[in-house]
């Protein structure tokens, strides 16, 4: 099943937008900016301007399919991504005293 998200609904930080585009990259392996607006719901005004912050970070690599771009994560998001979804298991892990 697609997982779909809907940032409409709140306002993310830059870094909850970043993520979250990384994530989406991790579960998919390479995507277009069409692909990754309708999968995270953000528009793509925002992506277009996400993706190049990305890029410069070595984060994503743009890769050329017949006449396409498509993104996909390099190694730095994944230590990224292993390292945000740690803090997240951290943060449920409710410590009641």
């Amino acid at each position: 099943m697609e997982q779909r998200f809907d940032v409409s609904t709140q306002k993310l930080s830059k870094l909850e937008l970043y993520v979250l585009i990384l994530e989406i990259l991790e579960q998919n392996h390479s995507l277009t900016l069409l692909d990754i607006e309708a999968k995270t719901g953000i528009k793509s005004t925002i992506l277009k301007t996400a993706m190049p912050f990305l890029e410069q970070q070595r984060f994503v690599r743009p890769t050329k399919q017949k006449d396409d771009v498509q993104f996909e994560n390099t190694s730095k998001a994944l230590g990224v991504l292993r390292y945000f979804g740690r803090q997240s298991e951290l943060a449920n892990n409710d410590m009641v005293f």
